[in-house]
């Protein structure tokens, strides 16, 4: 996938741009288990999206969707950012060019 954005955010003459690019993958192993990957790039040229002028970040997430019973889906998802200029806020270190996180998701289909 590619998405590209160029917009007027703060109603000035100034335009912002930014783009994205996508990969996805996925292996089934089961029935009910697969897992997947995919990798994001983002570049924010006018800084307005992240923070900072002619950043690039770059995003993996490695998850997994296992079918627990019939419509009930549990998705864990581990995701690490990196970004060329400090942009994630940390809650110690202000802002960081790393951020990594977990997220359990569940989906019940009715």
């Amino acid at each position: 996938q590619f998405h590209y954005m160029r917009d007027k955010p703060d109603r000035t003459k100034q335009v912002s741009e930014w783009f994205s690019t996508v990969i996805y993958a996925q292996y089934i192993i089961k029935n009910n288990l697969s897992i997947g990957t995919f990798i994001e790039r983002f570049w924010d040229k006018d800084g307005y999206y992240f923070g900072s002028p002619d950043n690039h970040i770059w995003c993996f997430t490695l998850g997994c969707k296992y079918k627990v019973a019939q419509g009930l889906t549990l998705l864990p998802e581990l995701r690490m950012d990196t970004a060329d200029n400090p942009t994630f806020e940390h809650v110690s270190n202000g802002r960081v060019k790393t951020e990594q996180s977990f997220i359990i998701a569940g989906l019940y289909e009715f």
